[in-house]
């Protein structure tokens, strides 16, 4: 039977993070870095963190801005009632960076992430910024910042709807790393709607055009915000591929 080690660390003086890798076990396994949803801590990763150690991967999981262990995690929902818009930012954008100190610490030249929700919503930001990023499997997240936010009063007018734009993946595609991207959304998802996805793959189509089975948008009917077994599956197996 194969043993498992989990192993509690920091990355830095401010980044806890989980790792969990199967035995014989060492430096050279292949990584992935999974980012859990609002509201959420590394710790709700675990069960796909053991499923990706399974499959032969150092599994990595950390505490995104504002979330569990991490400075002012207690203030979060009061700071996103306060200004949704502004928190908002600061928690992505802190994220995307943590992102690539989490690679620079694991000192390696390609990883995969594995995102759910908001770490989705990180993922995709990533990728306009880190090329170590060789594949992403995004379940129920968006690259929308436009549509995401407008819900919120930013709409054109809004004095922050230009940066919104200036930030958006959707909107700068054309910049994303060309990594191997696999999309997970249910067409009934009232949290974060499927309409970003899609739209970001009619964008991405040209880009991938001579290698297009990298990238993949698989659809749940009758589906809403909620993680399934075989979304993780999917993206196990899309990762094993692309990794």
């Amino acid at each position: 039977m194969a043993q498992y080690l989990l192993e509690s660390d920091w990355a830095a003086d401010d980044l806890p993070c989980l790792t969990l890798v199967s035995e014989p076990f060492g430096s050279k396994l292949p990584s992935v870095l999974l980012l859990h949803g609002l509201g959420g801590r590394k710790e709700n990763q675990l069960q796909a963190g053991y499923a990706f150690a399974r499959a032969g991967f150092r599994a990595v999981a950390c505490d995104l801005a504002l979330h569990g262990e991490r400075e002012r995690a207690e203030d979060r929902d009061r700071l996103l009632r306060e200004n949704y818009v502004s928190t908002m930012f600061e928690l992505v954008s802190q994220s995307v960076r943590d992102v690539s100190r989490m690679i620079d610490w694991l000192g390696v030249d390609s990883i995969a992430l594995h995102a759910t929700s908001l770490g989705g919503v990180v993922a995709f930001a990533a990728l306009l910024t880190e090329p170590r990023i060789t594949a992403a499997s995004i379940a129920m997240g968006t690259p929308d910042w436009l549509g995401m936010l407008a819900p919120h009063g930013v709409v054109a007018g809004h004095p922050l709807y230009d940066l919104a734009a200036s930030i958006s993946p959707l909107e700068l595609a054309n910049q994303m790393t060309p990594a191997a991207l696999l999309m997970l959304h249910g067409d009934e998802d009232q949290v974060i709607p499927i309409d970003g996805v899609r739209k970001l793959q009619e964008r991405l189509k040209e880009k991938y055009r001579e290698t297009p089975e990298r990238l993949e948008l698989v659809v749940y009917r009758e589906h809403g915000h909620s993680y399934t077994s075989d979304m993780m599956l999917r993206s196990i197996a899309w990762t094993q591929k692309y990794l």
